[in-house]
Order: C-alpha cells, then structure tokens, then sequence
C-alpha cells in the first residue's frame, strides 16, 4: 500500500491495539519498505532512538519484541 503521494513509502497494516508507547509514531516510521539513501537511514535510525527514548538497536529489538510489533518468526500477530 502507497502512502499519499510518495511512492516510495510502504507499510504494512497497523495491528489493533498499538501499545501506547509507539502509538505517536507516524505511518512513515511504520513504513516496511523506504527507498532513501545510506545517510538518511542512519539520520531516520537516530531520530526514532530520540522518539522512543533508546540508547541504541538493542533496545529497539526489545522493545520491537515487546510491544509485539514483531515476532520471533518474523510475522506480526494478527
């Protein structure tokens, strides 16, 4: 699914019940696929960090697994 006009944003659908620390991220952060250079991953890494006050990618794989937005598999829970 495109979002708006920008055809280079993907995302897949939100899960019901988006737990309430994630619930203020956009649908871009939720975007599964962005085509943007090296640079703009890492500045667009580090600004998600400062939403969700993480220290670094360790704390976003917990808190991905927590909050359910993935699953061991790989799949989101339906």
């Amino acid at each position: 699914m495109h979002l708006g006009r920008d055809p280079f944003v993907t995302h897949r659908p939100r899960p019901a019940g988006v737990p309430a620390r994630l619930a203020h991220l956009t649908d871009r952060d939720h975007a599964a696929t962005l085509t943007i250079g090296e640079a703009t991953v890492k500045t667009y890494v580090n600004r998600l960090f400062a939403k969700l006050r993480l220290r670094d990618r360790v704390q976003a794989v917990v808190l991905a697994y927590g909050t359910g937005l993935v699953t061991p598999t790989g799949h989101r829970p339906p």
